[in-house]
């Protein structure tokens, strides 16, 4: 049997610590001490550093110089902690060699447990990772139940925290259905936080109250990032004093049923609430189960509410799918809704895509983009409801007003694709608005159409094609149709420029001027538009014949272009004159200066609506301008 060799030449044992220290023979310098210790089930190799097991602090034994350790945790993780030089002074919680990482399972996360335990141990966890100034809080794999809020106070905190899980494998599922999940306030700029790598759940779901698996209040540079909400009433919601809180690359599902083998009362929730400036949803798939499926999904729902408070709020890269309303711009609330910035946003919607509606009559909505959207109806959507809508809300305090639809993509609605009920200062430039107004309401034919001005002042419809079929809708539904309208403008709308426009291919009429409750629009201006196809000239624009002060000017199939020589009276032969008008029998173009003044222009006897601007006589037509009795100033080309 060999001797066993003990080797003692180059430590020194010390006796009143389970530790050693190298001698100068050694390959450290003299006084680096090492210890490995297990504390609280945690094992600790620590250099420069030893545990008082009586007092229960760790000291330095030399605080000139740093400390450094190792943890391995309980759940297997390994930590990489340091300490800077703090002479005659102790700890008990080590910092980070990089971020102090802080391990759930070592404050007694159970997977076994019924839901207040864990909640209690993660508020615990939490609290000491503000009071020690910050740190990443670890969760482990695993479906841990709560029962309760966990909340987290940062008032008068200096400390930013990360609440990291293991991807989808880390699930918290939330047992009380009046509870929020994470329920954080009062956090500073000092004090980011970010959620990370997870699934929040709620078991059953008869929400007592408005709640959210994150609630926040008074909160700044909060982000959740890569959760997976999972049939949470409200998945995240800002209060109006938040700023610059949001959701990056998370997925939200609601995939809850009204009915069927699991009935459950949920209607009209909504997923995301943002209320606070600066707040943001970007690169996010927020879905519920659908309506037509049986058992159907939850009725009523909104993927994003936005309500007014101040500046700013985000909308990008984010898919939204089957929910009655995809977005919905609501307000104000006081100060207003002001500056809502959307792009690149997908919606499939039963009922309407996009709302922007005054709720109270107080404060403003203004200033709001939404740029190359599609805005598309979910397959099999009913409701004869338009895609998106705006509104003042019958508010007559409220101003709803800069409101920019620039290159999007609108069709599949049952009514409108876009419907301007009120408003100023509207601006829809670029894309597409077809394949819209199969099954408008039956008292209100008249919202069957790309683009629908039923009230509001200041609008500016610019290069848009607003054409019969959109070649996505077609493909998905067999048997579609042409929308019946290009746009239709109706009622008190007012200042209305439509210019550059794609009006070809609608069932019944390119541009309709319509006439509702004995009023009719005015000022409206159309020039270079696109209406060739139609049968007629009145069918390519038809104008309500009491239609007031509405030019149409160089529209390719309603007048003729200014193409062959001018002449300044009128015709001998081929035309009559009345005692006041001047009639023309075609074939022939003749324009009426702008600068003239008429009573009417006729094409066969009917009032076109239109009394400045160039117009086209077929064989056998006939035209006549009245002029009162003051004759007008104008020109004439033969043809």
């Amino acid at each position: 049997m060999s001797t066993p060799i003990i080797y003692t030449d180059d430590v020194q044992l010390l006796k009143n610590y389970p530790s050693f220290e190298y001698n100068p023979a050694a390959t450290e310098p003299d006084g680096v001490y090492h210890e490995d210790r297990e504390i609280g089930g945690i094992m600790y190799r620590a250099a420069n550093a030893t545990y008082n097991d009586l007092l229960g602090y760790w000291a330095q034994s030399d605080g000139s110089q740093p400390s450094y350790a190792t943890t391995q945790n309980t759940d297997g993780s390994i930590s990489y902690l340091y300490m800077p030089p703090v002479g005659t002074a102790h700890w008990t919680t080590w910092q980070s060699a990089d971020l102090q990482e802080y391990y759930a399972v070592n404050y007694g996360l159970d997977p076994l447990d019924t839901g207040s335990g864990n909640t209690s141990v993660l508020i615990t966890a939490i609290s000491d990772i503000i009071a020690a100034g910050g740190g990443i809080l670890r969760l482990p794999a695993g479906t841990f139940q709560l029962d309760g809020a966990i909340t987290a106070d940062f008032t008068g905190a200096n400390a930013g925290l990360i609440i990291a899980g293991f991807s989808a494998r880390t699930r918290l599922i939330q047992n009380s259905n009046d509870s929020h999940i994470f329920d954080i306030s009062h956090s500073g700029a000092s004090s980011t936080i970010v959620i990370k790598d997870l699934t929040l759940q709620y078991a059953s779901m008869a929400p007592a109250a408005v709640i959210a698996a994150v609630n926040l209040t008074d909160c700044q540079n909060v982000i959740c990032e890569r959760v997976y909400f999972q049939d949470c009433p409200t998945s995240f919601q800002t209060q109006s004093d938040c700023l610059q809180c949001g959701l990056f690359e998370c997925t939200i599902q609601y995939d809850l049923k009204t009915g069927g083998e699991v009935p459950l009362p949920v209607t009209d929730q909504i997923m995301v609430y943002l209320r606070g400036s600066g707040d943001f949803v970007t690169g996010c798939g927020i879905g519920q189960r659908p309506i037509n499926k049986m058992p159907a999904g939850p009725t009523g729902c909104t993927g994003i509410a936005l309500l007014g408070n101040t500046n700013g709020r985000f909308i990008t890269d984010t898919h939204l799918v089957d929910f009655s309303i995809g977005i919905a711009l609501t307000g104000p609330n006081m100060g207003g809704l002001i500056g809502v910035y959307c792009s690149d946003v997908l919606i499939n919607a039963y009922t309407t895509a996009v709302t922007i509606a005054a709720t109270s009559d107080m404060g403003t909505i203004n200033d709001i983009h939404f740029t190359g959207c599609t805005l598309a109806a979910s397959h099999y959507a009913s409701g004869g409801t338009s895609g998106v809508t705006i509104t003042t809300g019958g508010f007559p305090s409220i101003t709803v007003s800069g409101i920019y639809f620039s290159n999007c993509s609108v069709y599949g609605f049952e009514a409108a694709g876009i419907e301007i009920d009120s408003g100023q200062n509207i601006v829809i430039s670029g894309g597409q608005y077809s394949s819209n107004g199969q099954s408008p309401p039956e008292d209100a034919a008249y919202l069957a159409a790309g683009i629908e001005v039923l009230g509001g002042e200041d609008i500016t419809i610019s290069g848009v094609d607003c054409s019969g079929v959109n070649g996505a809708w077609s493909s998905m539904v067999s048997g579609a149709t042409e929308q019946p309208y290009g746009i239709a403008v109706g009622e008190d709308a007012s200042d209305v420029l439509i210019v550059g426009c794609n009006l070809t291919g609608n069932l019944t009429n390119g541009l309709y001027l319509f006439e509702l409750d004995a009023v009719t629009p005015f000022n409206v201006y159309v020039r270079d538009c696109d209406v060739t196809g139609y049968s007629t000239w009145n069918v390519a624009i038809n104008i309500a014949s009491t239609a007031t002060l509405v030019q149409v000017t160089n529209c390719a199939g309603y007048n003729g272009a200014l193409t062959t020589a001018v002449t300044t009276s009128p015709p001998v032969s081929g035309h009559v004159f009345h005692a006041s008008d001047y009639g023309y029998y075609g074939p022939t173009t003749f324009y009426v200066a702008v600068n003239t003044i008429v009573t009417a222009v006729k094409i066969n006897g009917v009032t076109t609506g239109v009394k400045t601007g160039a117009f086209f006589l077929t064989a056998g037509q006939s035209g006549e301008i009245d002029y009162g009795l003051v004759a007008p100033g104008f020109v004439m080309i033969g043809q």
